[in-house]
């Protein structure tokens, strides 16, 4: 009979760097989740005319740097 189910992550954590605004912070996460996830993990909202690099959609293997940059019109 099974009662329950889990997996178990063998992968390590990997790092990002993610600058919002001039500000950087190191996040520890697992691999192969994309710059989006991070962003809803860490609870981050891009605004409307804000850039980010990279992309959204790019799955990250640890070292990379994510950079926010905030734009609003005047």
């Amino acid at each position: 009979m099974l009662t329950s189910c889990s997996l178990l992550s063998t992968e390590e954590q990997i790092s990002v760097t993610l600058t919002d605004s001039g500000v950087s912070s190191t996040i520890s996460t697992d691999p192969g989740v994309t710059v989006d996830q991070i962003l809803s993990e860490q609870r981050i909202q891009l605004g409307p005319l804000d850039k980010i690099t990279p992309p959204l959609t790019t799955f990250l293997n640890g070292g990379e740097l994510i950079v926010i940059t905030r734009v609003s019109e005047e």
